[in-house]
């Protein structure tokens, strides 16, 4: 083939050749980002007859559980223990258990910026003004650095040498509306750790946000109490103890999650300020009314559990006279909370870690109406 010397001579295919010369060294896998995906994608159409989701589901740690609700007695005649009532199973959950997800979270690449130890923080606008208080991340607030310190009086097992730190768990969860025409929903719960700076939450290359469903399975509880080793994304081994530092929930989330009625006559799940007095939010009075704040305690536990006998021993109906007595006054509902049953004694106290949801409380609550009234 003869050569051309000229560079100005170009033959007529040197524009499609260098423009595929170009393209093939940028990526030879697009459109996709490299050759894992490439790989997943050409084995997942490959094998699409063959293939389910439940294969993907798996390796991904989901389980398929089941669910047992006891049902209450249809008619006072069917009376019958608690422990011995009709019930109904529940199938078809699918769960991810919260340890291997704690482990998952702190071995990834993302969790060599985890903050183990959580410390005060402070700014001073001049070299001889007073230090001010700087609430930024969960690592900064009162809550981890109570849980901290709670931990290290702990003792220790003699043969432990390992440092113990708190993994802070900030659960979020909302019904999700799937269909346009119909009720069909999904209720996930998301799990975020506090450890991490809040502003890498949102990068979606962190995989922050791990998805969940049920929340006290056997083998938390276990670590709720007892801690569980991790060796961390630095290369070094922690005692890690999971602690819910916060959840965050819409108000008829939170009425479920706190087991009260919703808008009872005490709707708050903080504290007892009663129905007819909200008008008197942010005064001087409500602030006082704040104070007054539901705690759980044995003594609520009894009451619960003292209506639950009524509705299954005696038969009583649960909107009954004598539940309603029992339980209005401080709006309960005869339902045992898995928070209280489980993690009571370990010093977990459920009705201080709800936080206030912005969206739905205030972008798109109240505000949101009093902003349409003013225009």
């Amino acid at each position: 083939m003869a050569v051309l010397k000229d560079p100005e001579l170009r033959t007529w295919w040197d524009g499609i050749t260098s423009r595929l010369i170009k393209t093939t060294k940028t990526n030879i896998y697009e459109p996709f980002r490299n050759a894992t995906t490439f790989n997943l994608m050409s084995w997942y159409y490959q094998n699409k007859g063959a293939l389910t989701l439940s294969t993907i589901d798996q390796e991904a740690g989901w389980i398929n559980g089941l669910v047992m609700l006891r049902l209450p007695a249809k008619c006072p005649s069917h009376k019958s223990p608690e422990s011995e009532a009709q019930t109904i199973t529940i199938g078809g959950i699918y769960y991810r258990k919260l340890t291997d997800i704690i482990c998952t979270a702190f071995i990834d690449s993302p969790a060599h910026k985890f903050h183990y130890t959580p410390f005060h923080l402070f700014r001073k606008l001049s070299p001889n003004s007073e230090p001010k208080r700087v609430y930024m991340e969960l690592y900064n607030s009162d809550a981890f650095l109570k849980e901290h310190e709670k931990l290290q009086k702990q003792t220790h097992e003699p043969s432990c040498k390992l440092n113990w730190s708190v993994a802070a768990m900030m659960l979020w969860s909302n019904s999700t509306h799937l269909a346009s025409f119909g009720n069909t929903s999904l209720w996930p719960i998301y799990c975020y750790f506090g450890n991490q700076l809040k502003y890498s939450h949102t990068k979606l290359s962190n995989y922050a946000a791990h998805h969940i469903v049920l929340i006290l399975d056997n083998e938390f509880l276990h670590s709720y109490k007892h801690g569980i080793v991790v060796n961390c994304a630095d290369g070094n081994e922690q005692h890690l103890h999971p602690c819910i530092l916060t959840y965050l929930a819409d108000y008829p989330e939170k009425v479920l999650l706190s087991t009260i009625q919703y808008l009872g006559q005490c709707p708050c799940p903080h504290c007892f300020i009663l129905k007819w007095e909200i008008d008197g939010i942010s005064t001087e009075s409500d602030v006082k009314q704040q104070t007054n704040t539901q705690t759980d305690t044995p003594s609520r536990q009894k009451l619960i559990e003292r209506a639950c006998r009524e509705v299954y021993n005696q038969g009583q109906q649960i909107n009954s006279t004598y539940v309603e007595n029992l339980l209005k006054p401080t709006s309960m509902v005869p339902t045992h909370n898995a928070f209280s049953e489980h993690l009571l004694d370990l010093g977990f106290e459920f009705h201080e870690v709800f936080v206030p949801n912005l969206l739905h409380e205030f972008k798109l609550g109240v505000w949101k109406a009093v902003f349409m009234h003013l225009l």
